[in-house]
């Protein structure tokens, strides 16, 4: 029962993601202490209330981050538990824009894949993700979104321990969109 449960876990955690951080401060992730004050602002790829392609996928910023989720395990650096998220957002907006963002989390992009074709993320030599599965990115970045996916606790690159469901797995997803909000940006490391 619980196989039939985690995918209906995973896309309301997806949807929950999506509503409590609307908005991804382009400059969020700049390897530097101070962010920049970005504001909001009416993205060029909304027309009557729909969005066009507007912004280059392949000048997307790809990177990797890993968000301290408070969490504690014996054997990680200084015992806390980080979790690895993914993330490819419109190069055109950094750094002057806050963008909206579609976050999924799961314990499958790597091991046994996400959709039909079980894609997987692939990553270059320096870490950083080259593809994503699923449609998320090719469709939603070219028209103004950040896409982020966050390996959950135990899994793929992240740390901790495999709690499939469990508050693990919540606090995991949690501290992403925590961190995404600016409630814990100094805890993140890119």
């Amino acid at each position: 029962m619980r196989r039939h449960i985690l995918p209906l876990l995973v896309a309301t955690l997806g949807l929950v993601a999506a509503a409590a951080a609307p908005a991804f401060p382009a400059a969020a992730v700049a390897a530097h202490p101070a962010v920049p004050a970005v504001h909001p602002v009416q993205l060029s790829s909304i027309r009557a209330n729909e969005t066009e392609d507007t912004y280059s996928y392949t000048n997307a910023i790809r990177q990797s981050v890993w968000v301290d989720t408070g969490l504690t395990a014996s054997g990680q650096p200084g015992g806390h538990v980080r979790v690895a998220a993914d993330i490819i957002r419109p190069g055109e907006l950094d750094q002057t824009a806050k963008i909206p963002v579609i976050l999924e989390a799961s314990p499958y992009y790597l091991c046994c894949g996400r959709g039909n074709q079980l894609q997987t993320k692939a990553y270059d030599a320096n870490g950083n993700p080259i593809t994503f599965p699923l449609f998320y990115d090719n469709y939603f970045v070219p028209r103004g979104y950040a896409v982020v996916l966050v390996d959950l606790a135990g899994t793929s690159r992240s740390q901790g321990c495999v709690d499939v469901g469990g508050p693990e797995d919540v606090t995991s997803a949690t501290a992403v969109i925590n961190w995404l909000n600016g409630k814990e940006i100094g805890r993140a490391h890119v």
